[in-house]
């Protein structure tokens, strides 16, 4: 029933009703006319949408280049088995016209349509289900007809399947905008060696992203690159000063790319061809944040959350004013509801605007620490579980610290004293993977008596219960993590910072299963990344490597 009501009987401009079909006082009695004008009248049989064109061409006999002589033409409908329609009970049944005005205007069986000789197409809206036959003719200057020229389609619009699911295997930071770490695949075989080998090595490499079809998007000393799964090249676009890791939407064909010159580029997969740019002075270590809605979460130096829509255009700001204070990366809920930290508050907000803030004050008695908010993580139950990092001190005989506490609370309840549990340590600042089950992982280095560092996986369930028969081997001398992911079955793979760089894999329960040495000189390190094909990718600023 779209556009029914939206003026009956007058056209807007594109047509006029002019009756039941019955003959015009022109037609009682006319003779064919050697010089009756002509018309092309075609249409697919089957219309897949409620909504298509009709088109047509008219010649006249002396004229057949340029019609200058046809002065309109005559538009009308019929529906197999009915022969008028009555108005009270036109719905599903009469057909629409869209005039100039772009507004629909109702058209009922037999009417027909008077139309200016401009005129050579018509948008119109039908119901599914139903046969149009529709009949058109021409008229010139001196009031001759040509023939009734027929046409006929069905409306028929094919079932509708399951909606397209684009799974891409690695579209984000952190893979999704619950910064969960945790891919839907399965990592390097735990019960096997693993093999170790350069996918690319260039100068300048970036974190990459991983589309559903094995397409990797990442920064190359190029500009920004898609590379296919056997290293070559599928396109490159040109950009300097990139920075952060890209994000991909596949619905819209779409990759996200930051740039301090040139803001937000938004680049087609397909091609690599600009699709769209927008300047904004985005804060260098941000992350483009995808939500399930397809719109483009991050934070500027002087407008503070911005949003945009999948096409580029604004959707809403959260201005907070000029950053004077670090900001996490940001963190987005099922329920669309927007995290960062910023200094040492926490803030909640949507698109009505905010929602409430939680400050973290430093509990240091012996320290002059200053908390700020690192990072977030949004397990799949809503709970929120915020790294806070210089939190807390202690002293004893033989240690002292400042530690990092790691807090997890309900959004809707996000009080110190509703928290479900909290505790501090010397917790590494990187990101905080989350299990299906709620189980969190956190890397703890510290020296020991000899000045050896020592570093070890600690996991938490659901309730701050250290995870039961889940136990991380200590190592020794081996730096601290960098970065820790989960794959399908829970597995765990951290990426140890040293002088040699090494992966270690650890499955469900703790187990080391293999270790591999990257090496030295490869320079920055960046998170790692599981692709579909098992295959693990560490992406450092040198070297892409990839373990099969």
């Amino acid at each position: 029933g779209q556009g029914q009501g939206q003026g009956q009987g007058q056209g807007q401009g594109q047509g006029q009703d002019v009756g039941d079909g019955s003959p015009s006082p022109e037609e009682e009695g006319e003779e064919t006319s050697p010089l009756q004008p002509e018309v092309i009248f075609e249409l697919e049989p089957i219309q897949a949408t409620l909504v298509f064109a009709l088109n047509w061409t008219a010649t006249y006999p002396m004229d057949s280049v340029t019609p200058s002589r046809i002065d309109g033409f005559h538009l009308k409908y019929q529906i197999p088995g009915l022969e008028t329609v009555s108005p009270d009970n036109k719905d599903g049944i009469a057909l629409w016209y869209q005039g100039d005005n772009e507004e629909w205007q109702d058209w009922l069986i037999g009417d027909i349509l008077e139309l200016g000789s401009d005129k050579e197409k018509l948008l119109v809206l039908g119901q599914d289900g139903y046969t149009y036959n529709f009949q058109l003719r021409a008229r010139d200057k001196v009031g001759n007809f040509s023939q009734w020229q027929e046409a006929s389609t069905t409306i028929n619009i094919p079932e509708q399947g399951p909606p397209v699911v684009f799974e891409s295997v690695w579209p984000m930071s952190q893979r999704d905008a619950q910064r969960t770490g945790r891919s839907s695949f399965i990592g390097p075989a735990i019960s096997s060696g693993p093999e170790l080998s350069i996918f690319i090595e260039r100068e300048g490499l970036g974190p990459p992203v991983i589309g559903s079809d094995g397409t990797i998007y990442l920064k190359t000393g190029q500009g920004f690159s898609a590379l296919n799964y056997d290293a070559s090249q599928k396109w490159v676009y040109e950009l300097n000063s990139i920075f952060g890791a890209p994000g991909l939407w596949e619905p819209d064909k779409a990759v996200y790319v930051f740039s301090q010159d040139q803001g937000i580029s938004a680049l087609d997969i397909k091609d690599g061809t600009l699709k769209w740019k927008k300047d904004f002075n985005i804060l260098i270590n941000q992350n483009p944040i995808i939500g399930d809605d397809g719109k483009i979460y991050f934070i500027t130096e002087d407008s503070g959350l911005v949003v945009l829509d999948s096409n580029g255009e604004l959707a809403w700001v959260y201005d907070f004013g000029p950053i004077s204070e670090p900001v996490s990366n940001l963190a987005i809920d099922q329920e669309g509801n927007i995290y960062f930290g910023y200094g040492d508050t926490l803030f909640a907000i949507n698109s009505q605007g905010e929602k409430w803030q939680r400050t973290f004050e430093e509990k240091c008695k012996y320290y002059h620490c200053a908390s700020e908010v690192r990072e977030i993580s949004i397990a799949n139950d809503g709970t929120i579980y915020v790294l806070v990092a210089r939190e807390s001190d202690f002293v004893s005989m033989t240690d002292a610290d400042v530690l990092n506490c790691i807090h997890t609370f309900n959004p809707e309840d996000p009080g110190p004293e509703q928290e479900k549990w909290s505790t501090c340590w010397r917790f590494s600042l990187i990101p905080v993977p989350i299990s299906s089950q709620g189980n969190i992982y956190l890397a703890v280095s510290a020296h020991d008596f000899t000045a050896t560092l020592k570093t070890r996986i600690s996991g938490y369930d659901a309730y701050g219960n250290d995870i039961v028969n889940w136990q991380s081997p200590v190592w020794g001398s081996m730096g601290r993590v960098n970065s820790m992911i989960l794959d399908k079955e829970e597995n765990l793979y951290a990426l140890l910072s040293s002088y040699d760089n090494t992966v270690k894999a650890l499955n469900s329960s703790g187990e080391e299963k293999w270790s591999i040495v990257l090496g030295k000189d490869v320079g920055s390190i960046f998170s790692l990344i599981l692709s579909k094909d098992n295959d693990l990718f560490i992406p450092t600023e040198k070297k892409l490597f990839v373990i099969k």
